[in-house]
């Protein structure tokens, strides 16, 4: 008999389709304790069903990962339930939906989301070499969206300045990574040289070059929290509405990993220094 407890009601099928969210650093988490649920559960074969799936990336994670098998695109509704607790059994067309950041959002720790089941921030995900794209200094400065809503008032000139600066450091442009949506943004960076991969890369490729770079600066996304997975050294700038302990409760403790509230962060020669003054050599 499978075994189940008192989140999950009834034994699941052989096969399970969980509901993840769209983004990849929230999927991440989920699947940091989707090895645990597929164990606990005696589970053959899982599909990532992903909600709001037109972003994408979410979609590559079974190429990536040996515990999950497929994804697709699927819509479902997160009700009050899922979005205090972070997980359902009882929507229709999925087994389960498992959706962490309803509690690290919060603060909580991702060790205390679903505490019955193991968490494992060390789950091998495969990435391509990336040849040339490896050993770089990395820039996301994601959306025009994102910047307007988490980091106003910085606009272009804060992140053509940084990449500047990236580049007189080091001697070579950094790469500008980044997906379709981040495409807009990125024609406004003018007078500045960088290596540009907007939309030119999936999300293994993408992953590949964040796990062998030599830094990653950039908004708090989906790419930011791989680089913590990687132990890249990593700069991510976070909006002021995410509460204190969100900073700490997914990060690996010995991760090179530099948290700057969007309100607080100094210009960028400062950004650039502490940047340079964890990167790999």
């Amino acid at each position: 008999m499978r075994a189940h407890n008192a989140r999950v009601l009834k034994p699941l099928p052989s096969h399970v389709r969980i509901g993840v969210p769209p983004g990849v650093g929230d999927t991440y988490w989920a699947l940091c304790k989707m090895e645990s649920f597929k164990e606990r559960h005696g589970i053959e074969h899982i599909t990532l069903c992903v909600k709001r799936a037109e972003l994408k990336r979410a979609l590559a994670w079974p190429e990536m990962v040996n515990f999950v098998d497929a994804a697709e695109e699927f819509e479902f509704g997160t009700n009050k339930g899922i979005r205090e607790t972070g997980f359902s059994c009882r929507k229709p067309g999925v087994d389960a939906v498992m959706w962490p950041n309803a509690v690290i959002d919060r603060g909580q720790h991702l060790r205390d989301w679903m505490p019955e089941y193991e968490l494992n921030l060390d789950f091998e995900i495969k990435t391509p070499r990336m040849g040339l794209f490896e050993n770089r200094h990395v820039v996301y400065a994601s959306s025009e969206g994102v910047n307007a809503h988490w980091f106003p008032d910085r606009g272009p000139g804060f992140w053509m300045a940084l990449i500047n600066k990236l580049a007189e450091k080091t001697g070579e442009p950094p790469l500008l990574i980044g997906a379709g949506w981040d495409s807009t943004f990125a024609r406004s960076l003018k007078n500045c040289e960088f290596i540009s991969l907007i939309d030119k890369t999936s999300l293994p490729e993408v992953t590949g070059i964040i796990r062998h770079a030599k830094s990653l600066t950039g908004m708090i996304s989906g790419m930011t929290i791989l680089g913590n997975h990687f132990r890249t050294p990593t700069v991510a700038i976070y909006p002021d509405r995410f509460e204190p302990g969100f900073l700490t409760s997914w990060i690996k403790p010995e991760t090179p990993y530099v948290p700057l509230k969007a309100s607080l962060v100094g210009p960028s020669s400062e950004v650039a220094d502490i940047t340079m003054s964890i990167a790999r050599k």
